[in-house]
């Protein structure tokens, strides 16, 4: 038959017996009488070519719907890597900058040894390639919240925003389950006239129910995807901006620090600085969390709506094609010319069943490799934060609490720790640059082979829907 095995495809003992899912017709749609006119009310044939029809149609919608929500673009990630580059490369700067200044003077005695030290280079070199990378990194959160609110709009535009999808989907689904209803009562009529053609008849309708299932369910992983994917976006892109503009007041405090110097901007450089680190560590995960609440959120709003969570590995499709399957050639239905459009869907179902089976592995696999990314760059996302913490706590003593200019305490004390931080802080932002590039070539090097491959998304997708039109146009 060509179908995998059921432990394969859903991880289920092929003996074990899976209860259909029954889908209610939601609430608020009025009863479609039009399968009910001419000949439709005698003709099951008729009504279950209706109701593939449709199933085709919401398939088709759930593709579209995957195209447009949530759209990403092709350079999007490369945009964000520059200006992400571009903040990470002006922090190396200043310290790349106090640390060859500050260097200079490791062993300069002295009350006034601070005077050694270009107050000019220190506090320049210092503070503005710091700040300006900061507000650097901050364009590019706005711009890339611009992107992602423009493709919102034109999601809404075209009738696939996330109200909208849903509301589409709901009068699909109430549509096919007014029509697999009344194919129901046409099939217990037949049943009094040819018992066979009725139990064929009957098991291609609990086909055409798990079909109308996994077309409910990935409509259900799509729309809950979209969501999850724009709200943990957004929310790192707002979380973002706060945690640059901390970095830009701490970056201009060390000005009026260096050039004047005023050890009292030691302390707001130091609370910045930390605030920014801890930051840093902890914006990848709460963004991350903020998806996935809304994700769970998405699917609660869907079943409020009228449509039940559906799990795609407990639709018993498997062993109900197999039933049919098994019934036609044991009966030779072939051999029965009224019955043969029933074998020639056969292939159709069989065909779809094949993608949506594909479909559940490729998200399942690909669930595997973002978390794989998604822990690597949290991993450095709190080493980067980490570091800039700990420096941030070895500068704090020289600050008012060791008032430099007052001479309760050797200037050394302020240019070794200085020195210090710088140490501690410069390896990790060259640790954050280089993993940026790694993640973005890894990225295109995937995309090149898959798109060698031709399993894209968007090729898949394309290949998907002109399946869907061969299989309707021979029904």
């Amino acid at each position: 038959m060509g179908f995998i095995t059921a432990q394969t495809a859903f991880g289920l003992d092929a003996t074990q017996a899976n209860p259909g899912v029954k889908i209610q017709a939601s609430q608020g749609h009025e009863t479609t009488n039009s399968v009910l006119d001419g000949q439709v009310e005698t003709d099951v044939e008729a009504v279950t070519k209706d109701i593939l029809h449709n199933e085709i149609k919401l398939q088709r919608y759930n593709l579209m719907f995957r195209i447009n929500a949530a759209r990403q673009g092709r350079w999007k990630g490369w945009t964000y890597f520059f200006f992400t580059e571009s903040a990470l490369g002006g922090a190396m700067g200043s310290e790349i900058s106090n640390l060859c200044e500050f260097g200079d003077h490791l062993h300069s005695r002295g009350r006034h040894s601070f005077t050694n030290v270009s107050r000019n280079v220190a506090g320049n070199g210092g503070a503005i390639p710091e700040s300006v990378g900061a507000l650097m990194g901050a364009a590019g959160d706005l711009v890339m919240l611009e992107m992602n609110t423009k493709h919102a709009i034109e999601a809404q535009h075209e009738g696939y925003g996330s109200k909208q999808a849903r509301a589409t989907v709901l009068q699909l689904v109430a549509d096919i389950d007014n029509k697999i209803a009344a194919r129901d009562k046409l099939v217990s009529q037949v049943a009094f006239q040819d018992k066979e053609i009725a139990e064929v008849q009957r098991l291609e309708g609990n086909v055409l129910k798990d079909f109308r299932d996994q077309a409910i369910a990935e409509f259900e992983r799509y729309h809950a995807s979209a969501k999850k994917t724009l709200c943990q976006q957004n929310s790192f892109y707002f979380l973002d901006l706060a945690r640059r503009a901390t970095s830009t007041v701490a970056g201009f405090s060390l000005l009026p620090l260096y050039l004047r110097p005023d050890p009292h901007w030691t302390d707001t450089y130091c609370i910045f600085s930390t605030i920014y680190g801890a930051m840093t560590a902890a914006d990848p995960v709460v963004s991350r969390l903020i998806g996935k609440y809304y994700q769970s959120v998405d699917h609660r709003n869907n079943e409020r709506a009228g449509l039940p969570e559906i799990w795609e590995n407990k639709i018993p499709m498997e062993e109900d094609y197999k039933r049919l399957y098994e019934y036609c050639h044991n009966h030779q239905v072939k051999d029965r010319p009224e019955m043969a459009s029933i074998v020639g869907r056969l292939e159709a179902f069989e065909a779809n069943h094949k993608f949506v089976t594909g479909e559940i592995q490729r998200n399942a696999s690909a669930l595997r490799k973002g978390d794989r990314f998604a822990l690597q760059y949290m991993g450095v996302a709190s080493y980067v934060g980490a570091s800039k913490i700990a420096e941030a706590a070895v500068i704090f003593p020289s600050g008012s609490s060791r008032i430099i200019n007052e001479g309760a305490h050797d200037i050394q004390v302020s240019t070794d720790e200085c020195f210090a931080g710088s140490c501690i802080y410069l390896p990790a932002l060259t640790i954050a640059a280089i993993d940026n590039l790694r993640i973005n070539m890894q990225n295109e090097f995937r995309r090149h082979n898959l798109a060698k491959n031709n399993a894209l998304p968007s090729q898949i997708i394309y290949q998907r829907l002109k399946q869907l039109d061969r299989i309707e146009k021979g029904l």
